[in-house]
Order: structure tokens, then sequence, then C-alpha cells
């Protein structure tokens, strides 16, 4: 419910209120590991330098994400230390998409949408991880995919990186079920099945982390100030941390409290001090 403050008291109320929890966003909610151990907060961050919020991104994903989904990658005298080889593969490419985001990310063009930015920086990752995963489906292969997915079916698949993200991505994100993309332990790497692509979730894991590895190398290694994984980085951050200007374009009073008519803009933080979009 909102403060009777927010409710009788228009519209400078609210503001304080938005700005209020947007402070309290900033100084309570940790965004990763400090260099010297203990935790940075958004608003520590959003005062380091550009060199060390890229550091602090970094050691961010290190931490949140690689150090807690290699635990289900770990084995000892061949048994898994957790076995969980759906959420592997699930997190696996939770991770090339973030990855996609950090480093193959752009501002949208005429003609093309957010969707098709992501899919295809989930996309140039993925393909960096096999020689097969980029490359385009044989006659026979498309012929075995349409008879599983329909006549011309392929035209939306043409390489095992795409029906990675078509159907194993897509599929185990909404609904945890499998479809066109199947995962076993008996096979080292990958390989197309009659249609679907098969693959060991763990070679998938360490191929994705391998080149997550070597893109960091080369993003720190390359200086020009305005190169493309610098731009992109800087996009991700950028939206990532946000901003506090709270725009207000339009306030309509309908007779009650309750008949308030708003259409706000929150440049990065909602009302509630969380980023929208999660």
């Amino acid at each position: 419910m909102r403060p009777a403050a927010c409710q009788h008291g228009g519209l400078q109320s609210e503001t304080a209120l938005c700005l209020l929890s947007a402070c309290l966003f900033l100084i309570t909610v940790i965004f990763g590991p400090a260099a010297e151990g203990g935790q940075l907060r958004y608003g520590e961050v959003r005062k380091l330098p550009e060199s060390e919020n890229f550091v602090a991104l970094h050691r961010r994903l290190e931490s949140f994400y690689f150090a807690q989904v290699e635990e289900l990658a770990q084995s000892k005298d061949g048994k898994c230390k957790v076995y969980a080889p759906f959420p592997l593969f699930l997190l696996t490419c939770v991770g090339i998409e973030t990855l996609g985001k950090v480093f193959f990310g752009r501002e949208p063009k005429e003609g093309l949408t957010a969707e098709d930015i992501q899919r295809d920086g989930f996309l140039r990752v993925c393909k960096l991880l096999h020689k097969d995963l980029p490359r385009p489906l044989s006659k026979e292969q498309k012929e075995a995919y349409d008879q599983m997915w329909g006549e011309g079916a392929h035209k939306h698949a043409n390489t095992p990186a795409n029906i990675i993200y078509r159907h194993g991505r897509h599929t185990l994100v909404h609904g945890y079920r499998g479809k066109g993309v199947y995962i076993t332990g008996e096979i080292v790497e990958l390989a197309m099945d009659g249609g679907a692509l098969v693959l060991n979730p763990y070679w998938f894991w360490r191929a994705f982390r391998d080149i997550y590895g070597v893109l960091w190398k080369e993003f720190y290694a390359n200086k020009e100030d305005n190169n493309p994984f610098k731009l992109s980085v800087r996009l991700y951050l950028a939206e990532l941390l946000g901003s506090l200007a709270l725009v207000y374009t339009s306030h309509e009073y309908r007779g009650t409290p309750a008949g308030w008519q708003r259409s706000k803009r929150l440049k990065g933080l909602s009302v509630h001090g969380r980023r929208r979009g999660g």
C-alpha cells in the first residue's frame, strides 16, 4: 500500500519517496566483491573510475556466476560433486547470453529490436565454442530437421548454434523441457542426430568457460578507447548501474487518490528502487 503522504500529498511527496528508495538502493544493495575483500555497493561502484568499473564487473561475474555454477561441474573420482546436468546446461546458456550482452551489445538501430541484438550476442558467443556450431546444416540435416519441425523449419535454425538458441535455451527457460536439443554424457562434445542436436553439458560448460576467459583477455589487451568491446561493456554497465534521474511525463487527477493516472519514466530505477526488467 502507498503511504498516506503519497496518496494525498501529491507529486512532491511521491518524488521524495522515489528518491529515498533510490538512495537506499545505492547504499544497501551489493554489486559484487571489492578488490581488497568485503563487498561493493552500487553507489560505490558508480563513483569508481571507468577502468575500475570494468574490473568490478569482471569480479561480479566471477563471484556471482562462475564460482557458483562451477560447483555443478566439479567431480571427484569420476563422480559429480552435484549431479545437475540440466541446470548446468541451462546456466551455461544464461552465461552465454550474459557474455553476449557484455561484449556484443549495441544500441538498437532502425529495423533492429533489442531481442534481435540479444539473440545476435548469444549466437556470436555460442559459435566460438566449437568449430561445428557456426556451420550451416547439411542437406541431410536440414531434411531431418524439417521432418521433426515441419517443411522449411530449418530456415529459422540454419546452424547448430541457432538450434541451441531456438530450442535448447528457449524451451528450458520457458517450461524446463527438452525440445530439439538433448544432453548426454555418452558423447564427448556434440553431434547432430536425426534433426536434433545432442551435446555433453559438461563439455558445453568447459567450452564456454574457456571462451569467457579469452574474451576478457582480449578486452583488457585492447587499449583503444572506443573499440567495440569497450563500447559494449559501457552500455552493459550503464544499464546495470542505472540513473537516478526521475522524469514525470504526465499526471492527471481523476477525482480520488486512487484515480491518479500516471505515465512515469524512471531512468534505471523504479519507485521501489529496483531496476526495471529485473
